[in-house]
């Protein structure tokens, strides 16, 4: 497997061809794109700084974001959706928000 690392040089992710270098920035690097709560459901997107496509679909592009959520219910723990672009992650992430914002009555928490 072809590891591919990237940073971001603002909100465009690049390929860093270095781990070194990737990894001090991976370290300091503000890599969210969003974070809230609603209810006791943390919900965050993050730039992932590896690609986790795995080319299973045939499909090369990278993807690299992911929207997360937290509780203390480790089912929910294990939710996450995948994104190829800090502007699918940032709409992915509102769809979540929203989509929590229903259900987070009838989530046990």
């Amino acid at each position: 497997m072809n590891l591919r690392l990237y940073v971001l040089d603002g909100k465009l992710p690049v390929v860093e061809p270095y781990l070194t270098r990737w990894s001090t920035w991976f370290a300091t690097a503000d890599r969210t794109v969003k974070q809230e709560w609603v209810g006791n459901v943390h919900i965050s997107t993050v730039f992932l700084g590896l690609d986790h496509n795995f080319g299973l679909s045939g499909d090369r592009t990278p993807v690299l974001f992911e929207t997360m959520l937290f509780t203390n219910q480790a089912r929910l723990n294990l939710t996450l959706w995948r994104y190829r672009t800090w502007e699918e992650a940032e709409q992915g992430h509102q769809a979540v928000v929203e989509r929590v914002k229903q259900d987070v009555d009838r989530i046990k928490i």
